[in-house]
């Protein structure tokens, strides 16, 4: 391992510093090449040029623009230590908080105030993917304007070289996903508590004319005083006649154990509806310690909540009330029309049950909360959705063989053609 940069007697590990320590341990630059660009970045800030240890580094040659990146994305996710201080953006990191499948979430301030949101940075792979990334930014601008007690707070969405990011309002707690991991299946009344905070914010969610279209475990945040949050609207989708649709019909959006039947399918006009179902799926994994349907591959899962039977939640949990089992049920069938309208509705059963009266709704009828009677719901078979997502990245892979093949056929017509030319102008051609 390459040594760190010596430190002068009176220098204070400031975050350039850290960076460039973190830099040299990786072996991108040398322990001289960094102290070289830290004098850089000193005498340039005394004569008032202010180039950064970015630019220094770039204009060396040091170091690449990609590197740069990947290298503050390093620095931050250590957290605390030489973490503590790397900017993102405008945001200065305190410590790194969680990380998931679109990135990592850190605890961070803004400079120039003492003010602590989170901030979440996007992996560079979906930061790369352009459609995904207009559809954020398009979409995670219009959930900054909610504002509701039981909704995380958007602040603003950013950009830090190829990398996205999405500041939020920081909220001390704990992810209903890791309560449950670490505490077993929620008990019936809590869970009728929170079930009613979060329909609320679903319920305004919808007064805006918007739907989550992610709404699980992971993105519901609990408070020490017991307040359900709901976080992560990065996929909201505006439902509004004239609001631009970045997302196109037939693309999947979610996640798979949690997505209602629409979704999977990429139907149009997805609307409230969906979001019940995942709140239903949410709750059902809460009151049971177990996910609705599981598989041995996230396509097997996407095809029970599509084709298979619901397992009862008192399969699991034999003391749940027959009355909370059939809110979930409700919640959870397979055609739109079979369940709760809007939040509305199902805030007034939730309600009923909490004040322990009988519910407002009509029990559906057999054989229609589990599975569809509609003929034209498509059956989905397994090995088809594998085979033709094997046949779309056989396609996408460029073939340097079938391209130059095609070049030669089309030079060879090419010059049969020049030659036949060139045969009758010299030797048919009238004298």
């Amino acid at each position: 391992m390459m040594p760190a940069v010596a430190k002068k007697p009176d220098e204070e590990a400031t975050p350039d510093r850290r960076l460039v320590d973190l830099a040299v341990s990786k072996q991108w630059i040398t322990a001289e090449q960094g102290q070289q660009a830290l004098e850089i970045c000193s005498k340039a800030a005394e004569l008032g040029l202010g180039s950064s240890l970015e630019e220094v580094l770039v204009r060396k040659g040091w170091l690449t623009h990609e590197r740069w990146t990947e290298l503050i994305a390093s620095g931050a996710e250590k957290g605390g230590g030489e973490g503590a201080g790397i900017l993102i953006g405008k945001y200065r990191v305190v410590q790194k908080v969680g990380e998931g499948g679109m990135g990592a979430i850190f605890k961070v301030k803004k400079q120039g105030s003492d003010r602590v949101v989170a901030l979440k940075l996007l992996s560079r792979e979906v930061s790369k993917l352009k459609d995904w990334r207009t559809r954020f930014q398009r979409e995670a601008k219009v959930a900054i304007h909610l504002d509701h007690p039981n909704i995380v707070r958007g602040i603003e969405v950013g950009q830090e070289k190829d990398r996205f990011y999405y500041v939020m309002e920081f909220i001390e707690g704990t992810n209903l996903s890791d309560l449950i991991h670490d505490q077993g299946a929620v008990p019936e009344p809590r869970a009728l508590e929170w079930m009613i905070q979060l329909a609320e914010g679903i319920d305004y969610i919808d007064s805006k004319k918007l739907v989550h279209r992610d709404i699980k475990p992971d993105n519901i945040i609990v408070t020490p005083p017991g307040v359900a949050k709901l976080t992560d609207l990065g996929l909201a989708k505006s439902i509004a006649a004239n609001s631009p649709q970045i997302t196109a019909t037939g693309t999947a959006v979610g996640t798979p154990g949690y997505m209602s039947p629409e979704q999977i399918r990429g139907d149009k006009g997805v609307d409230i509806r969906t979001d019940l179902y995942s709140l239903g799926a949410t709750f059902y994994f809460a009151l049971t310690g177990r996910k609705p349907f599981e598989g041995d591959s996230f396509q097997e899962v996407l095809v029970k909540h599509l084709n298979d039977q619901l397992p009862s939640p008192k399969a699991h949990m034999a003391r749940l009330s027959d009355e909370i089992c059939r809110i979930v049920e409700k919640l959870m069938a397979k055609e739109r029309k079979d369940r709760y309208r809007d939040a509305g509705d199902l805030l007034k059963d939730l309600r009923s049950l909490q004040r322990g009266q009988p519910l407002l709704t009509r029990e559906i009828p057999e054989g229609r909360s589990m599975v569809s009677r509609d003929p034209t719901m498509p059956t989905i078979d397994l090995k088809a959705v594998r085979a033709r997502a094997a046949a779309q990245r056989r396609r996408a892979r460029f073939s340097w063989g079938r391209f130059l093949f095609k070049t030669a056929f089309l030079l060879l017509l090419l010059a049969a053609a020049g030659a036949a030319v060139a045969w009758w102008v010299f030797e048919w051609r009238p004298a």
